[in-house]
């Protein structure tokens, strides 16, 4: 019998570390195109007929080089997934399964069927029993109708449309429900009305201030803006891309693989 092989997590370590560094990449870029592109510019107005605050577009909103920023997602999100595949790998070395990993694969599944199983055995059926359970419990079908929220299925998301399709992003205008409070006055927003605007003289936004004192109002608030990307009727579709890594590589490091650390030890 051959002699049982320590397992080496050193690929994982490496490649969580190059998805953090595109990131931050990512991160930078993205930030540099909202403060200095600041896609969304618009103008308060005082409707006098409902006495409410209204922002329009006074041009079109710039959309982000989805061209340029395409490549770095798909590398981070590739990186991620390779770390996943690399402590299958070890897991089926640690089992003397599959050596050369050759048929190993992390598997990342939206829907339970016979199907989804089948595959999944395919991936890790050469894994120990119980390293199976616990992969087959971080499925995000286990989340039922939060599924498709689940980081693991963003992440298989991004991957797939890297490799198959181009990523596609825009600049979209988010909006709080807040108290706004100035040394003369303080205005509570209500009754918040938010439109997907795009062109310039398109509405954004429309609100209701407490204290229709409007230039105050109109002096206090603004859009924040954030970079999305569009998939409609996808998993993905108005997911803030500066928010989506930080949280995919968190669950990763904080609930995937601490999971295994009893078989395989913590990444270093």
């Amino acid at each position: 019998m051959m002699p049982r092989q320590a397992p080496d997590l050193r690929g994982c370590a490496a490649k969580l570390r190059r998805a953090d560094s595109l990131f931050a990449e990512l991160d930078a870029l993205a930030l540099a195109f909202i403060e200095r592109g600041n896609p969304y510019r618009a103008e308060p107005t005082f409707d006098n007929e409902t006495q409410e605050i209204v922002f329009r577009l006074t041009q079109d909103v710039i959309q982000p080089p989805s061209d340029e920023w395409g490549p770095l997602m798909g590398d981070c999100a590739h990186n991620l997934m390779s770390a996943l595949d690399h402590l299958v790998c070890q897991l089926s070395i640690l089992n003397r399964g599959d050596q050369d990993c050759a048929t190993t694969e992390f598997p990342i599944f939206e829907r339970d069927s016979q199907l989804t199983r089948n595959q999944i055995e395919k991936k890790i059926g050469t894994l120990d029993p119980g390293d199976q359970e616990l992969i087959v419990e971080l499925q995000p079908f286990q989340r039922g109708a939060d599924a498709r929220t689940d980081p693991l299925w963003l992440l298989r998301r991004i991957n797939i449309i890297d490799k198959h399709r181009r990523m596609h992003l825009v600049s979209t205008g988010i909006y709080e429900r807040s108290i706004v409070a100035q040394e003369t006055v303080e205005l509570s927003i209500e009754d918040v009305v938010i439109s997907e605007g795009t062109k310039a003289g398109d509405e954004i936004i429309r609100f209701h201030p407490e204290d229709v004192r409007r230039e105050e109002a109109i002096r206090t608030f603004g859009p924040v803006v954030v970079v999305t990307f569009s998939d409609p009727g996808g998993a993905l579709d108005r997911v803030s891309i500066r928010s989506v890594f930080p949280e995919i590589t968190a669950h990763l490091r904080g609930r995937v693989f601490p999971k295994f650390e009893h078989r395989v030890g913590k990444v270093p």
